[in-house]
């Protein structure tokens, strides 16, 4: 028993904390109009919702509606207060909200009877004539702006040449109420429009008279419910019906109209009216606001047009004012995705520029390489300038020798022809001999020059083994001076190269240059030079030049190939960089090593190329 009575109270006690939960808010709203209309369901829905976000209590709505612009006759509206009396009999009601004419009018006949003097909160049209009656008490509301000046405003605008205006409404006192404020619009416009009232005939004969309207006519829509012969009808649908017919544009009041048919016009967006009525409803029934508070000024319509019915009508899009809504119109790509177009677009810039930026650094990078290029000539002619400068003795030697033996053999010519029976025959040897001593000197001449010849590098085909030849005849009598002695392996077949045959052969004299200094401070059995020229059997061409020297230091083999780099006392350290350059030009490469039995090796691979046309024919 002790248990159970402390189990009740541990359940009870949560129960007994809690705040007694407040009786809800009960709210009646009276309109007269379907609400399955676009427009009052927009309004309806909204008035709902505001209320239910806005108010301390849970609010309990109930619409009640007598759609009196279909329907409107005072048999019905009887039957419709016999059923609000027995609908609301003995039940409270906090307060009233009043939409349109009809709602206001019904409310304030008939408050005390049927919601004991709840306080009224209407939403109306601010030319509404109940509103000249005395105020009662305890009532409060929304001011809706008239729309018909600005529509008409807006129509003129977008038709400036308009001569006439149609103006199209049922027989339902809604329809009528807006129709007159519309005829009451052109009348303070003073525009000079021609007034067409469309607003007495059922609705074929308003269809016919559409379709024969001039094109410079201006039709309004004020709504159609109910036609001269009694026939009801879904106003939005009749809307979208007569823009089908019209031969004129056609313009509306409510924002349900837009996109069936109609141009534009000031539109009464629905759900805004019923948020701001839901919102002073709220204030009333916290007691934020004074059930007899001041009126509030409603929403203003909105300006909007919709772009497919101006390209129907060819009108300009200019003519639409800045602060107007441009309905359906096709986005553009910009205003679909613009985080995506603006990337894009950053991104092309971005590439435009970095282009730019490659494009002058490849420029930059030309330049620099023609420079190079250029500086790399010259280098390359000022290492063949020192090269031959080292062999002025060889070369002095190798000059005057052949011109010491045209001497002689000139001196013995004169002797022979002064003799009292000169001898033809030795004249003609001797002869023989001078011309011999002339090519010699001639050849050693035409060597130089060109290697001493400055020139651009050129890309023809020779032949290696010829090249090398070359060179050893040009080192000839140098080789003899230092007493060394040389080694020539030359190839079984031709190795024809492509590239600048004259800087091959500047490669192939520094290396022989190189070798002879290695080798002049070593024993006479040992000066000797090796040269050889093969093929590798994998398309290249390689020359090793081999000496039995004192070697290369193994910490500055890698350093063999910098500019100036040297390990000669008397040395510039321009010869094998100037060497590397030239076979790195010529798609090879150059290697140094040293020899296990002694010296050093110095190795140049050479791609072969294709021989000349001649050389394929001879062959």
């Amino acid at each position: 028993m002790k248990y159970a009575l402390v189990l009740t109270l541990v359940f009870a006690l949560p129960a007994l904390a809690a705040p007694p939960v407040e009786a809800p808010f009960r709210v009646v709203v009276i309109q007269g109009a379907d609400p399955l209309m676009p427009a009052a369901s927009s309004r309806a829905q909204a008035l709902r919702r505001t209320l239910t976000a806005n108010s301390p209590r849970i609010v309990d709505v109930t619409m009640e509606s007598l759609d009196t612009s279909r329907y409107g006759t005072p048999e019905l509206e009887g039957a419709f207060l016999e059923l609000m009396r027995a609908k609301y009999a003995g039940v409270h009601v906090d307060a009233i909200v009043a939409i349109g004419a009809f709602g206001l009018d019904f409310s304030l006949r008939n408050r005390a009877e049927l919601w004991s003097d709840a306080p009224i909160v209407y939403e109306v049209m601010s030319s509404d004539p109940k509103l000249a009656l005395p105020t009662p008490p305890r009532m409060t509301g929304i001011l809706a702006h008239s729309d018909a000046p600005e529509a008409l405003a807006l129509a003129r605008r977008l038709q400036p040449d308009a001569r006439r205006i149609a103006i199209v409404a049922g027989f339902g006192a809604g329809d009528k109420a807006r129709a007159k404020r519309m005829v009451d619009a052109v009348a303070r416009d003073a525009s000079g429009l021609e007034v067409v009232r469309l607003d007495h005939l059922p609705l074929n004969e308003v269809r016919a008279a559409l379709a024969v309207l001039p094109r410079d006519s201006i039709v309004m829509y004020e709504g159609f419910a109910r036609d001269a012969d009694g026939a009801t009808y879904f106003p939005a649908d009749v809307a979208a019906l007569l823009a089908q017919t019209s031969n004129a544009p056609m313009y509306g009041h409510f924002d349900s109209l837009l996109g069936r048919g109609v141009v534009g016009g000031a539109l009464m967006e629905s759900a805004e009216q019923g948020r701001i009525a839901g919102e002073l409803a709220a204030d009333v029934l916290a007691g934020r606001v004074a059930p007899d508070a001041p009126p509030r000024a409603g929403a203003r319509p909105t300006c909007a047009v919709d772009v497919r019915q101006l390209e129907r009508w060819d009108i300009p899009a200019g003519r639409v004012p800045d602060d107007c809504v441009q309905a359906f119109r096709e986005a553009g790509l910009l205003e679909t995705y613009p985080w995506q177009v603006s990337g894009a677009v950053a991104l092309i810039v971005l590439q435009a520029v970095l282009l730019a930026l490659l494009l002058y650094l490849l420029r930059q990078r030309r330049h620099s390489t023609l420079e190079a290029q250029r500086m790399r000539v010259e280098l390359a002619h000022a290492a063949r300038l020192a090269t031959v400068g080292e062999l002025t003795a060889a070369i002095s030697h190798e000059i005057n020798q052949p011109l010491g033996a045209v001497q002689s053999s000139a001196d013995a010519a004169e002797m022979l022809l002064e003799s009292p029976s000169p001898r033809l025959d030795r004249v003609r040897e001797i002869l023989a001999n001078i011309r011999a001593a002339n090519h010699r000197a001639s050849e050693v001449v035409r060597r130089l020059r060109t290697l001493l010849q400055k020139h651009e590098p050129s890309r023809q085909a020779f032949e290696l083994n010829d090249a090398v030849d070359d060179v050893l005849r040009m080192v000839d009598a140098e080789l003899r001076r230092r007493r060394i002695g040389i080694e020539s392996s030359s190839s079984q077949r031709p190795l024809w190269l492509e590239g600048d045959a004259v800087q091959i052969q500047q490669v192939v004299l520094n290396l022989l240059l190189n070798a002879m200094d290695a080798i002049g401070n070593v024993p006479a059995e040992r000066r000797r030079i090796r040269v050889r020229v093969a093929s590798d059997g994998e398309g290249m061409a390689v020359l090793q030049v081999s000496d039995r020297g004192q070697g290369i230091a193994e910490e500055d083999l890698p350093r063999l190939f910098e500019s100036f780099f040297t390990t000669k006392t008397h040395g510039m350290g321009l010869g094998l960089s100037v060497s590397h350059s030239i076979v790195k030009a010529h798609g090879g490469r150059i290697q140094a090593r040293n020899n296990s039995h002694g010296g050093a090796t110095f190795a140049v691979a050479l791609p072969l190329g294709e021989p000349p046309v001649a050389a394929r024919i001879a062959a």
